[in-house]
């Protein structure tokens, strides 16, 4: 059966979410599929914090009322707009009851294949339906994207996964475990496994790890609020345009916008490719820090021999 529509959103996450309550909200029909939060929920480890601070966390709807502080109120959940690491498993809550409340009718149906047919869409789900739409809006998120060396694809996965793959690491309770990269993901995950008792190794290409700094938490002067406004995107200007006027640069010709990004100041791209300052103190003394300076070496450093008396892979950095 064949069924038409105007606009269709494919993915329940944050953003599918915010999509669907905005349009609800001003009476725009429209179809949502997925599952609520589910990369958040069946993907990221356990015990992960956001790097985002609270204030920045929120899901959207017009209204603006139910915000993750409202529901961390609400839930008496220990929150802070700054200085409180949000929890996975807070935001994760939060997704799901802002899912309860303004997308109600969500079709926890899975997206199989999306196909053009003239001036429409048509999306087929895994139940056999069909249905055809003007306008689609894509919100899967980073789910499709995870990426693995081909140098080391060739491992079979209970020896190479990506760290997508591990939402409960109890797993890795006593194995001797060796995590590659050095940004948020890698050092986040190398903390949550030293945590669940494995012995850990961190290798990186960079001969130091870079940590944020801990947000200041004493009141800021009307002077520097000014040179420096904070938003959802970080301090400055440029930021809190981009922040509060997403629209207009959004309407900016393509190769300026690209321009903008790759010319955004060295301070703001190297923060973010830092890793949130908690996990500083989570990993201080935990894991065995080794460093590769060539980026071949990253992609090459598990040997293609293996121990038979121990069943282990043989590391070489």
């Amino acid at each position: 059966m064949t069924e038409t529509a105007d606009i269709a959103i494919i993915g329940a996450g944050p953003y599918g979410l915010s999509l669907a309550a905005y349009l609800r909200a001003t009476g725009v029909p429209f179809r949502i599929f997925g599952r609520p939060m589910n990369t958040w929920c069946t993907q990221m480890p356990k015990g992960m914090f956001l790097k985002s601070e609270g204030f920045a966390s929120g899901l959207y709807e017009p209204s603006a009322t139910f915000t993750l502080a409202r529901y961390c109120a609400d839930q008496g959940i220990k929150y802070r707009d700054i200085g409180e690491p949000v929890a996975l498993e807070t935001f994760s809550s939060y997704g799901l009851a802002f899912q309860r409340k303004y997308v109600p009718d969500l079709e926890e149906r899975h997206v199989v294949a999306l196909e053009r047919k003239g001036a429409e869409f048509a999306i087929h789900t895994d139940d056999g339906a069909t249905a055809t739409f003007r306008t689609v809006i894509v919100a899967v998120g980073i789910t499709y994207y995870r990426y693995v060396p081909p140098e080391l694809a060739e491992f079979p996965e209970e020896i190479v996964s990506h760290s997508s793959g591990h939402h409960l690491l109890d797993c890795f309770k006593d194995r001797n475990v060796t995590v590659i990269g050095g940004g948020s993901s890698a050092l986040d995950l190398a903390a949550l496994l030293h945590q669940s008792g494995a012995e850990i190794r961190l290798v990186a290409r960079q001969p130091t790890l870079a940590f944020q700094d801990p947000p200041e938490l004493k009141p800021r002067t009307m002077l520097h609020r000014l040179r420096s406004p904070r938003s959802g995107l970080g301090a400055g200007w440029r930021s809190r345009l981009y922040t509060d006027m997403p629209l207009v640069f959004h309407r900016m010709p393509r190769e300026f916008r690209k321009y903008i990004v790759r010319t955004t100041s060295v301070r703001h791209r190297a923060g973010s490719r830092r890793t949130r300052w908690l996990e500083k103190y989570r990993c201080i003394s935990a894991p065995q820090w080794g460093v590769l300076n060539s980026a071949k070496a990253a992609c090459t450093c598990i040997s293609r021999t293996r121990t038979a008396a121990s069943g282990s892979w043989q590391l070489s950095t």
